[in-house]
């Protein structure tokens, strides 16, 4: 039967709760606001090197009615917003604008890159850590139905978790979690008449400005990109934290083999998870023992013979008869030597 894990002491770092994300933007919004549309998370299981194979159930997703858009997971540089959460076949999906305030900040590099032919990924930001959360472990083998899919352990589930918001990320937020939840899907363009699915195309007056000539005549023009330091310029602070918990996620695994992961995820100490290993291991052979002496039972019930000899049904002599019958007995019976017989 699944297990559930509430409020665990062992807080994992950051990294780990984002996962991937595709974006889709239209550049035919109002001047400085350009619509996007994010396929924010999949029905499907990703595996993760701190989580394991994990999923998001989205029936249990809670979250205000804005969360940001910020690029590369960094709060000081917050590009849009997304206001409609949306559960579609893909998964979840959310819809939101860019804001841009100059043609030369963030939101406006973004876009421009992004026309120009950029690729872009963005991954949500989800914390488990309030009163309401719940994460259940799926055991191996056991099936559980998630968003409509039934899925088969191992697995972790977040049944109960908070949506905080989604970052915009040229190779998403970290390299060590990129490559595990990375599944390279990229920005696609909504241009012209093409709207956005689901949602209503918002419509302006057209204007005809220079903007619009250049779009019309001429290239995308080149936008300037202030020199601006990313998160992955910033001191390897996290980084550290990141392998600092695979070190003792390795440390668990190879000491204990499956089960350490799964003692690791439950917030146990080294310590602590060596006292449950050896009671573990002491309960394997109680058991045991148990076994051998079970066995060793069967094997004495086993008849391997009369334990008083079986008598021939013939008259059994006493021992002054027996001491009776001498030679003269015998050799009235007569005694064969060398194959002769001779009588008495």
């Amino acid at each position: 039967m699944p297990t559930t894990m509430k409020n665990r002491s062992q807080q994992p770092p950051d990294e780990v709760l984002s996962v991937p994300a595709t974006m889709l933007m239209s550049g035919d919004g109002e001047k400085n606001i350009t619509p996007v549309r994010l396929q924010a998370r999949s029905k499907e299981v990703l595996d993760h090197w701190w989580w394991g194979p994990m999923v998001h159930d989205f029936a249990g997703m809670s979250h205000k009615n804005k969360i940001a858009i910020d690029y590369c997971h960094d709060s000081e540089q917050i590009i849009g917003y997304c206001d409609q959460f949306e559960q579609t076949d893909y998964g979840l999906e959310l819809v939101g604008e860019l804001t841009s305030l100059h043609d030369q900040d963030r939101a406006a590099e973004i876009v421009g890159k992004f026309e120009a032919g950029v690729p872009y990924e963005a991954s949500i930001t989800f914390r488990y850590d309030n009163a309401e959360a719940e994460i259940e472990y799926v055991p191996y083998g056991a099936e559980v139905e998630i968003n409509g899919v039934t899925l088969e352990g191992p697995l972790t589930v977040f049944r109960k978790w908070n949506l905080i918001g989604v970052a915009i990320c040229p190779h998403g937020y970290d390299s060590n979690t990129n490559v595990e939840l990375s599944r390279d899907q990229y920005f696609e363009s909504l241009k012209g008449d093409h709207a956005m699915p689901g949602t209503k195309a918002k419509t302006t007056p057209e204007v005809k400005t220079k903007e619009t000539e250049l779009e019309n005549n001429e290239p995308t023009p080149k936008v300037k990109t202030p020199e601006t330091k990313t998160e992955l310029e910033k001191p390897a602070d996290k980084t550290s934290a990141v392998d600092q918990v695979k070190t003792e996620l390795k440390k668990f695994t190879e000491r204990f083999g499956g089960s350490g992961a799964e003692m690791y995820v439950e917030g146990l100490s080294y310590a602590d998870a060596l006292d449950k290993h050896a009671r573990q291991l002491e309960a394997e052979l109680s058991k045991k023992d148990e076994t051998i002496a079970e066995l060793q039972g069967k094997l004495k019930a086993i008849d391997t013979g009369e334990a008083e000899p079986v008598s021939s049904g013939k008259e059994e002599l006493s021992g002054e008869k027996k001491k009776g019958r001498g030679v003269s007995d015998q050799l009235s019976a007569g005694i064969r030597i060398q194959g002769r017989k001779y009588d008495s």
